[in-house]
């Protein structure tokens, strides 16, 4: 299959939508051959809603619909199997997943996506953290 092709689709028409990833360390996992599975099927089903069908045939895919149902399968049974262990990525792979549009019906549709990132944000404690950004003045209260 030409991922190459398709992580080029996804972060030309997808990351700059959701930059929920650090682009740079990712390009040196992938560049080694050792990006995290459950977020490289993300990136995948995710650049299918816009990859050219030629390239979708290409890495022996009859059309989209069946490109997606592959890549979110994929994702879907390596969440299920635990196979990611670290939260953030879970996290940003589930952002991702949640950006997907289909219309195949799935036990794992963007509403189950975007509802896990949402828990596992907050089990994070991600909804307590903010940025300070030190040119802004402060206001005592």
């Amino acid at each position: 299959m030409d991922s190459d092709q398709l992580v080029k689709v996804y972060f030309e028409s997808c990351y700059p939508y959701a930059p929920v990833f650090d682009r740079l360390e990712f390009a040196k996992l992938y560049g080694r051959e050792n990006a995290p599975p459950l977020l490289m099927q993300a990136i995948l089903a995710c650049a299918a809603q816009f990859a050219p069908l030629e390239l979708l045939k290409n890495c022996s895919f009859e059309n989209r619909v069946t490109a997606q149902r592959e890549f979110l399968n994929r994702a879907g049974l390596l969440y299920d199997l635990g196979y990611e262990k670290s939260q953030l990525r879970i996290l940003q792979s589930s952002l991702i997943l949640g950006t997907v549009a289909f219309s195949i019906p799935l036990d794992k549709d963007f509403r189950y996506w975007l509802e896990n990132a949402g828990r596992i944000a907050v089990n994070m404690g991600l909804h307590q953290k903010y940025v300070c950004n030190s040119d802004l003045p402060r206001i005592h209260g």
